[in-house]
């Protein structure tokens, strides 16, 4: 019977920890982050936008204009640059990397000029009183003008003519020209 050892390599160093207003942009389709960064720049007010290798920087300067164009917002700086990197062989590769850095546009607040709207109050005079006997006896007849609509007659509508006699049609065209 042959037993196996697993080992698990923990590591003690934390995880990379990303703010909530970073999009880190891989290998997926363009609009695969549009999404993200949308619900980013609406939950915090800013977007950075991170990419390194030439296809991930077209795809994250892609991503940018699409928001840009939905949300109203101001690029607040572009920093381009070169990372090493150390890849498993253990040799230092170079690669380019871009970070472009979006903030949303607020209007400042107008406050609009405050403004006394209470009236100085005078004192009232007694009210009037009218008795109904002292006005005048006047029926109140009002002429209303009706306006009749008329219905205006339907045209007969023509007759489609049907897909067999367009065949014929077209047969009798063919058999002229060729004549």
């Amino acid at each position: 019977m042959m037993t196996a050892i697993v080992e698990q390599k923990t590591s003690l160093e934390p995880r990379l920890h990303v703010p909530p207003a970073v999009l880190l942009i891989g290998k997926k389709r363009t609009l695969d982050y549009v999404a993200p960064a949308l619900y980013r720049i609406n939950s915090t007010g800013e977007l950075i936008i991170k990419a390194i290798g030439s296809l991930s920087i077209v795809t994250a300067v892609d991503v940018a204009e699409i928001v840009k164009r939905d949300v109203d917002v101001l690029t607040k700086s572009i920093t381009v640059g070169t990372d090493e990197l150390r890849i498993a062989t253990g040799e230092i590769k170079r690669m380019s990397c871009i970070e472009i850095h979006l903030i949303k546009n607020n209007p400042i607040a107008v406050v609009p000029p405050a403004i006394d709207v209470h009236a100085p109050v005078e004192e009232a005079a007694a009210p009037v009183e009218i008795s109904i006997e002292a006005a005048p006896d006047v029926a109140a007849t009002v002429e209303v003008p009706v306006v009749v609509a008329e219905e205006k007659a339907k045209k007969p509508r023509a007759k489609r003519s049907s897909t067999t006699a367009k065949k014929k049609s077209s047969k009798k065209k063919k058999n002229s020209v060729s004549v």
